[in-house]
């Protein structure tokens, strides 16, 4: 088929006179031209996104594009950078997205909107490869408009698993390791769509109280910022003192552990118990004691009186409850053995409320 030049340039000439149409041909002003490429409207306002302080992984983008959408805010990143900060060696990248926040009269954040969750749960980084890099990624942060039009915040944040490794638990039979859930965030930026502007959020100074903070209760303190320190958040000093009728105290709280140890307020007999999931090592227990008296609790229980220790099997998950010493038993084998079941009983009934996940490798040899 051959074409009529005249007529191709006739019908271009019409398509361009068009009322409300407008073809560009690569000229003008560059902010316009990015403005295309992002399919926003409206002011672009560009940043710098730096790393937040105290952050494990440092979260950083230069130039990053920020746009008023079609019913959305869209955020556009030539290159999202994710870097271990030094000194930490190992950790598992899971997912991230774009937070907007605004700020309330007494000046703190408020969350009003965030992105979908962006995945990076296949990213492991290491002290071999130290930072993973995002690009080319355009991301929409719906319901924030109406907060970005004059004033909101915007930061990147991250969600990840830490490692660590805690050598041998559950009576030796096992080497573990602990992830734990955390979270990171880049700095946050203050952005005006309507002026067009960006700058470093700025917190407002603190103001001396009228009286000095008072120390929370340390149960209080253990159900907030310490939930995620070892073993024992899965009971509470309360709960094993309720559970025994005495005053219990923990006598460590082991970070990345998955054991605990409490003691009676006025001295006495301690209790120690582990927690071990996905792994059968009910049956691996069993097999190296030399006295065993299988009962029902949970799904399946053994006591073993010689070490005044009892294994509860519940679902994917396993306890071993030891009242005493290692090798030290108590010489009333069965006021021992009454304590263990009532701590097993709180321990099973419990609801995680936390995200934090115990990985074993094989038994020891």
């Amino acid at each position: 088929m051959r074409w009529n030049h005249g007529v191709v340039l006739a019908l271009l000439l019409a398509v361009v006179s068009l009322p409300g149409c407008k073809v560009e041909f690569g000229t003008g002003d560059p902010a316009q031209l990015e403005s295309r490429v992002l399919g926003g409207e409206g002011k672009l306002v560009r940043f710098d996104l730096v790393p937040g302080e105290e952050q494990d992984v440092l979260i950083s983008s230069k130039d990053v594009h920020l746009q008023k959408g079609f019913g959305h805010l869209q955020v556009h990143f030539e290159s999202l950078v994710f870097e271990l900060k030094p000194g930490i060696e190992e950790l598992s990248l899971e997912e991230f997205v774009v937070a907007v926040y605004r700020q309330n009269e007494q000046g703190t954040l408020e969350r009003v909107a965030a992105s979908r969750e962006q995945d990076v749960d296949d990213v492991e980084l290491t002290s071999s490869r130290r930072r993973h890099v995002v690009r080319q990624k355009e991301i929409a942060v719906g319901q924030a408009l109406e907060a970005c039009q004059s004033s909101c915040v915007v930061k990147v944040e991250l969600d990840y698993w830490k490692t660590a490794a805690t050598g041998s638990a559950l009576a030796g039979l096992v080497r573990t390791s602990v992830r734990t859930g955390a979270s990171a965030a880049s700095a946050p930026v203050v952005v005006g769509l309507s002026a067009g502007t960006a700058a470093l959020f700025q917190s407002a100074p603190e103001t001396a109280a009228a009286e000095p903070p008072t120390q929370r209760p340390r149960e209080e303190r253990w159900e907030t910022e310490d939930r995620l320190l070892g073993g024992c958040a899965w009971l509470t000093e309360a709960e094993a003192s309720a559970a025994l009728g005495r005053t219990m105290r923990y006598r460590d709280m082991v970070g990345g552990s998955n054991h605990c140890t409490l003691e009676p307020a006025g001295g006495g007999e301690i209790v120690f118990f582990g927690v071990a999931h996905d792994v059968p090592i009910f049956d691996e227990a069993m097999k190296m004691a030399d006295e065993v008296e299988m009962f029902v609790l949970g799904d399946r229980a053994a006591w073993l009186p010689r070490v005044a220790t009892l294994w509860i099997e519940k679902g994917q998950t396993t306890f071993d409850v030891r009242i005493g010493e290692p090798g030290q038993p108590p010489a009333d084998i069965d006021a021992a053995r009454r304590k263990a079941e009532a701590v097993a009983r709180m321990l099973i009934g419990k609801e995680r409320g936390f995200r934090s996940s115990v990985m074993y490798t094989a038994p020891l040899q």
